[in-house]
């Protein structure tokens, strides 16, 4: 898939994911060791929730701020962090909408803010494989990714 096309259809799944505000995600996140050093695949996976809804949190730390629509400069000056732990989280669609169009600016520049870490891409965009982007949910999968030591 084109750098280009990943970014537009990002787009579209965040402009849809921003309408289902009571529609419950269930996300799975995972950093695996990749081939050489410093270098690791990142997959990323969502799907929707069914049955009862519960008390969902508002998501990591590093998204709180701009879910709660104070994003500043301060933002942007935030420590590098990474955890190899997978993460299992339930999130409204709104708030992963917010995720979601992150990644559709920074994937341009070269790098994405996860919910663990934030990671170099890889130079050769076939590395990056989107398998399903619609209605929230989202398989992306990215192989020989760094992480980032500066923000």
């Amino acid at each position: 898939m084109k750098l280009n096309e990943l970014v537009k259809r990002l787009k579209d799944v965040a402009q849809k994911l921003q309408s289902y505000d009571e529609t419950v995600y269930m996300i799975n996140e995972n950093l695996q060791v990749g081939h050489g050093e410093g270098i690791y695949k990142f997959s990323f996976e969502t799907y929707k929730k069914e049955g009862s809804k519960a008390s969902i949190p508002m998501g990591r730390d590093f998204f709180r701020d701009e879910i709660k629509g104070m994003a500043s400069p301060e933002l942007l000056k935030k420590t590098p962090r990474f955890t190899l732990e997978p993460i299992y989280d339930e999130m409204h669609a709104n708030k992963l909408a917010i995720i979601i169009k992150s990644w559709s600016e920074t994937i341009p520049q070269g790098f994405i803010e996860t919910l663990g870490s934030t990671l170099d891409l890889p130079r050769d965009v076939s590395l990056i494989s989107a398998i399903r982007l619609l209605d929230g949910e989202i398989r992306l999968t990215i192989n020989s990714v760094k992480i980032r030591d500066k923000v």
